[in-house]
């Protein structure tokens, strides 16, 4: 395995496939791409106002919806993996949970409108609760789950829970930006070498994936509020690993995924940055988006339609 600084490593606790922080960062005086380290690709720096067609604004709303619900079925979710953390959740973010999930129960109007108000109370209670102001790895994981179950009812109240919800919860734009950013700044480069590499890796990819998932969810957002799609210059320089399948569905039944990890460990490590990923795409028609993860990326970069053309019905569905 090669770190991201080119060296290799030397002890158990080098099992991420380099740091959570090496990317590919812009050059904004060339418009070229380097290798850096994604420090230098500043949040705010620069960002694009992009119009968004109906077909694509709504398919990525229609995918989003559906976390609140893979999270009930199974506490998964294409950024989220309960089942990794080294501690129990903290209860503030149980609750957020469990009234994600009781929206989804009810039945009328009147119950919908009771329970999304009482979810907003709990989102509340959460931000109160998280004061991130300093590196700690248990402070970080706290926040890194509390953001999770953040993006997660807040897909809720925006997407779903009608106008009223969706206007007190615009209170929770400044705390989604900001947790999100302290999550990118803080993340560690090595983890525990108690845990498993199997653990260290979701925990880490699970940390990539959410900040590009919560930066694509704001970007959404913003669309419904303002119109337009802010699409965040740093966010091309965001990294996550190209074995999707080892995040989203592979187990470590019989050793698999320890085989599948351990695959061309002595190559180059396998993140890519956003914009490496959509633009190989881009280059290469045979790649095909293989996850609900990888779909949104492409959609909300290249447009549905665009998507569509190049993919298999069966892979991108209404």
């Amino acid at each position: 395995m090669i770190r991201g600084d080119g060296s290799t490593p030397d002890s158990t606790t080098d099992i991420l496939p380099g740091s959570f922080i090496d990317g590919i960062c812009i050059d904004f005086s060339t418009g070229t791409y380097g290798a850096h380290d994604i420090v230098h690709a500043e949040p705010g720096v620069q960002e694009y106002l992009l119009s968004l067609d109906f077909e694509t604004f709504n398919y990525l709303v229609a995918r989003m919806k559906q976390f609140p619900l893979m999270y009930a079925r199974s506490q998964k979710t294409p950024f989220s993996r309960r089942d990794v953390w080294s501690r129990t959740i903290p209860s503030s973010v149980e609750d957020v949970y469990a009234l994600c999930t009781a929206f989804h129960r009810c039945r009328t109007l009147h119950e919908r409108r009771m329970t999304a108000a009482r979810l907003d109370r709990s989102v509340q209670e959460m931000i109160t609760r998280i004061r991130p102001n300093s590196f700690v790895y248990q402070d970080y994981q706290d926040t890194v789950i509390s953001l999770q179950a953040l993006m997660t009812a807040l897909i809720v109240l925006v997407f779903e829970a009608g106008s009223e919800s969706h206007i007190r919860a615009q209170r929770f734009e400044k705390p989604l930006a900001v947790w999100t950013r302290w999550v990118w700044k803080n993340a560690p480069s090595h983890l525990s070498c108690e845990m498993q590499p199997r653990q260290a890796f979701i925990v880490g990819e699970s940390i990539r994936r959410t900040i590009l998932m919560s930066n694509t969810l704001a970007s959404t957002w913003s669309v419904a509020r303002e119109g337009v799609f802010r699409h965040g210059v740093f966010v091309d320089a965001l990294p996550f690993d190209e074995r999707t399948w080892l995040f989203d569905g592979i187990t470590d039944e019989h050793g698999t995924w320890q085989a599948e990890y351990m695959h061309g460990w002595d190559q180059p490590q396998k993140l890519l940055s956003y914009r490496e990923y959509t633009s190989g795409w881009e280059r290469h028609s045979h790649i095909q988006p293989s996850s609900i993860f990888e779909e949104i990326l492409l959609v909300a970069c290249k447009g549905r339609q665009r998507v569509r053309s190049r993919t298999l019905s069966s892979q991108l569905p209404d």
